[in-house]
């Protein structure tokens, strides 16, 4: 397993990322590279990129599309939030959001 973490990895899934999105049962667009890593660029303020791969050897077999926003409440207290790519708060949310896998590997990357 492996964290992704800045835009020059997020950058460096494109052919992998839709490769593995083209077999699996979440095919959709807005899980397309292209609409996340855009959605990315355009939304990050203030937000932590936290794409979580998941592998078996060399190969690809899962992808976690998250980041982690840091929610302050008070002075003293905070919390971390795991959120979908494509997510931002309750208003921006995009038509579909899933954990990228084939239906083979459902157990080892779940």
């Amino acid at each position: 397993m492996k964290r992704v973490t800045t835009l020059a990895e997020f950058e460096s899934l494109r052919e992998e990322w839709n490769s593995l999105l083209r077999d699996s049962a979440s095919n959709s667009f807005f899980l397309r590279w292209e609409w996340l890593f855009e959605w990315w660029k355009v939304y990050n303020e203030n937000l932590s990129l936290s794409i979580i791969l998941v592998f078996r050897g060399p190969s690809l077999i899962g992808i976690g599309p998250f980041y982690v926003k840091n929610e302050p409440h008070g002075d003293i207290i905070s919390s971390r939030r795991l959120m979908f790519l494509g997510t931002k708060e309750d208003f921006l949310v995009s038509e579909y959001m899933d954990i990228i896998y084939r239906d083979r590997d459902c157990d080892d990357v779940l």
